[in-house]
């Protein structure tokens, strides 16, 4: 088939491909990982280690396979897709002050939890909890499913960070942190910025209540709680370190992660003697995009490191940025990228050994539903794989610069724009040359 020149070129530019390049053996992908079943049935789940999340080359994750011994690819199904979720809305019981706590005076607590049939009346010592003076209670106690994620329904002062912390506990007196975030909301009672989802990380709460603290002095109100829980434990989240992390100047550091999977989280902690610094952490897509802020946080010298979650999948172009008031950052401060764990549900069925095979960007997603594979009620066991080479700390330095500091679209556009001029005046010459033999 023949394009028009223009066309053609496009196609080059962009690296378009007429065709896809069959995939259907181990040593098409980049990645190879001995599996061995578990014992018991012969649907099983695999959690991928962090060298196969990092060994993707598609965002969709479609190259990822499971071949028996004969290079055949088993059935698989991508675990821990939000379909899979069920959502349940709790109310809140105010859990009164805990300033009292902070200060070291005494006193006591009473909070009514109802059930059917009756009120539960508990009568406990302040309780010692982390997070700020204002908290409430949820009782969890009947979930028996695994936690993935809490949304409050709460609501938030316009552009004043919240930052929320949960705790878990089955007596109410002793209290384990659980998570932590930093709500923001651009307007009075609007939206969450990234959403408002905490994760839990399929955290067991059957026996349990939730407490959720804030400090009072921000304004915020919490009346609820939505609870999502799924039947299977998702894949836990993995942590990578880095490398090259640059200053921009004092208050500014870009980054931008190098996979074709996104981390949902970054974990940063100073380096230097910088006291106290609130900072933003911004996104984007694409390097023609403008910025948008993702989440908020405080970083502390000599503290824990801050977990600043991104919210919104598919953006690996980061900023840090801290708060004009600060002293900034004396030095590169550190961070840490959490990425979702990827868990695939897989039909041993055939014959081994077998092998976890990732890393094609030709090659086409092959997933079926979980539900196609998983069985009502049934156990499933973990199948068993080694870990794959030990990733080295992912360099998210500043990438080398393109020409003119243009991206590779706006590139292949210019590239593109000066060929078509190029054509039209070789034409046009061509045309003044046939007009001037002519009229000789």
């Amino acid at each position: 088939m023949k394009y028009p020149p223009l066309l053609a070129i496009a196609l080059a530019l962009s690296g378009c491909e007429g065709r896809n390049t069959p995939v259907d053996a181990v040593d098409d992908f980049a990645l190879g990982i001995p599996v061995q079943p578990a014992p018991g049935p012969s649907i099983q789940r695999i959690d991928l280690p962090l060298s196969a999340i990092l060994a993707l080359k598609r965002e969709d994750m479609g190259d990822i396979r499971v071949f028996d011994r004969a290079s055949r690819p088993l059935s698989i199904a991508l675990q821990g897709a939000r379909l899979e979720e069920q959502a349940q809305r709790f109310a809140a019981v105010p859990f009164g002050s805990t300033g009292a706590a902070a200060s070291g005076a005494g006193g006591t607590v009473s909070v009514q939890v109802r059930q059917s049939g009756g009120t539960v009346t508990v009568d406990t010592g302040t309780p010692t909890a982390p997070g700020g003076d204002e908290a409430v209670l949820v009782d969890t106690r009947k979930v028996a499913q695994p936690a993935v994620a809490l949304v409050l329904d709460a609501v938030l002062p316009a552009r004043k960070p919240v930052e929320v912390s949960v705790s878990v506990s089955d007596d109410l007196g002793t209290w384990q942190p659980l998570a932590e975030r930093v709500l923001f909301s651009p307007d009075e009672g609007g939206s969450v910025l990234g959403g408002g989802r905490i994760a839990l990380s399929g955290a067991l709460l059957k026996g349990r209540y939730l407490r959720i603290a804030w400090l009072r002095s921000t304004g915020a109100r919490v009346s609820g709680v939505t609870l999502y829980t799924t039947a299977i434990p998702p894949a836990p989240r993995i942590a990578v370190t880095t490398r090259g992390l640059a200053l921009q100047d004092s208050r500014t550091a870009p980054f931008t992660v190098p996979t074709a999977a996104s981390p949902v989280a970054v974990t940063v902690s100073l380096t230097g003697r910088d006291g106290t610094v609130p900072v933003q952490l911004l996104g984007r897509k694409m390097p023609e995009a403008p910025w948008t802020p993702l989440a908020f946080g405080t970083l502390r010298q000599g503290g824990s490191a801050t977990t600043l979650e991104v919210g919104e999948p598919g953006i690996r172009q980061f900023m840090l940025r801290a708060d004009a008031r600060s002293a900034g950052f004396s030095r590169p401060p550190r961070i840490d990228l959490q990425f979702a764990g990827i868990g695939l549900i897989a039909a041993f069925n055939a014959n081994g050994p077998y092998r976890l095979a990732v890393g094609n960007k030709a090659a086409v997603p092959s997933f079926l539903q979980a539900g196609d594979l998983l069985v009502q009620g049934a156990a499933i066991p973990v199948a068993r794989l080694d870990n794959g080479p030990t990733p080295a700390p992912m360099d998210v330095g500043p990438s080398k610069a393109l020409p003119f500091g243009l991206s590779p679209m706006k590139l292949a556009l210019w590239a593109i724009l000066l060929v078509g001029v190029g054509l039209l005046a070789l034409a046009a010459l061509r045309l003044l040359k046939v007009t001037a033999s002519s009229g000789s």
